[in-house]
């Protein structure tokens, strides 16, 4: 919810944001839509497969981050007990 400095909300703006956001969402998607009718429907399986793959990558990535994190709170943890 939209706050004003005085931390007061703004039912008003807060509503009109979300049906912006609704507007803008549903404007993506006829977008995509056409987009989607002028190519064929294997060369569009296969984009969607490509998002897909690239998708899993990042999360890869992202997981391998997350587990080196947590090895580094890990050795901390260790470290402090050794003091």
């Amino acid at each position: 919810m939209m706050t004003t400095q005085t931390g007061k909300s703004e039912p008003k703006a807060e509503a009109a944001k979300e049906k912006m956001q609704a507007k803008l969402e549903q404007f993506r998607q006829d977008m995509v839509d056409c987009v989607l009718s002028f190519i064929p429907a294997d060369v569009a399986e296969h984009l969607g497969n490509s998002k897909k793959e690239l998708l899993k990558a990042v999360r890869s990535l992202i997981d391998q981050e997350i587990e080196k994190t947590d090895s580094h709170i890990a050795r901390a943890k260790e470290l402090h007990k050794k003091s």
